[in-house]
């Protein structure tokens, strides 16, 4: 995703599901154009969603 921000990002991705675990691994480029390397690979999980509660 574009932005030119580094922190806080939105995420923009399919909509994320309950009580699953994602990956994620970034990289961003410079004022010149320059990428820089992928970072590591990182992960997170999403808890029991509104919709899951009954």
């Amino acid at each position: 995703m574009a932005s030119d921000r580094s922190v806080s990002v939105p995420y923009e991705g399919p909509e994320l599901r309950s009580r699953t675990r994602y990956h994620r691994r970034v990289r961003v480029w410079d004022g010149a154009g320059r990428a820089s390397r992928w970072g590591e690979v990182r992960w997170w999980e999403t808890t029991l969603l509104q919709a899951g509660w009954r």
